[in-house]
């Protein structure tokens, strides 16, 4: 009876918390990344123990048990997120984006001035400013999506990513390039244009990838609250 007990009491500490802990202690190796200065090496580690946290977590405590049977389409789901979110995120983000980013530094343009438009907080703390850079670009993320759902030329690309018959970590990057190309250059330019600096494209760009295979995992939780911020799986489901 003891063991049942011990069993209970660990899944629903695990349905209520296994979300928000990962979250935590993905950005937390980040920021220590940030610290020593090499931030996409900390950022790979994190992302690949997330990933092993939520294979465990899909096959211990699955959200719906016959997702977890092959559906044919994970060769598919893994080359679409090489193609797509691997090398628009390698080649737009860190060679354009951010170069672009790196030329809108001072001393490239007009003494004291960041960007195209002087409008970043640069003297808030830097969780203020990672704060601000997520709502700016999801902002523009969100009429991206949108209109990928109700403009036909554009829903042609995103229904690739619609187009699966269940929700795990895995497909998590399953965007057609064209797809992924427009979320990444809306959701980046506003922070370029109001002169974000470039550690804040970085930071966002972490956070996204975290709370976008945590969207798509097929582990039983409950968000409570967390709902109302983040686009939890509990949210993403009925999407």
């Amino acid at each position: 009876m003891m063991m049942t007990n011990d069993k209970s009491v660990l899944k629903t500490l695990l349905i209520w918390f296994s979300w928000p802990v990962l979250f935590v202690t993905c950005m937390s190796i980040t920021a220590y990344g940030f610290h020593i200065d090499m931030p996409l090496a900390f950022f790979n580690v994190a992302y690949v123990l997330l990933a092993v946290c939520l294979f465990f977590l899909e096959r211990h405590l699955p959200h719906e048990r016959k997702w977890l049977d092959p559906d044919g389409q994970t060769f598919s789901n893994i080359a679409h997120t090489m193609t797509s979110k691997g090398t628009i995120q390698g080649i737009v983000l860190f060679g354009g984006v951010i170069g672009l980013a790196e030329l809108l530094e001072p001393g490239h343009v007009e003494p004291g001035q960041y960007g195209l438009f002087n409008l970043w907080p640069h003297e808030w703390p830097l969780a203020f400013q990672v704060v601000l850079g997520l709502v700016a670009s999801e902002f523009m993320l969100y009429w991206s999506h949108r209109i990928a759902h109700e403009w036909m030329p554009l829903w042609r690309f995103h229904a690739v990513h619609h187009s699966v018959e269940k929700l795990w970590f895995v497909n998590t990057g399953r965007f057609h390039f064209v797809d992924s190309l427009v979320s990444v250059v809306l959701g980046s330019s506003i922070l370029i244009v109001m002169g974000a600096p470039l550690d804040i494209i970085k930071w966002l760009s972490a956070v996204t990838a975290f709370i976008g295979m945590l969207t798509h995992c097929n582990v039983e939780v409950q968000c409570g609250p967390l709902s109302w911020i983040f686009n939890t799986p509990n949210l993403h489901r009925w999407h």
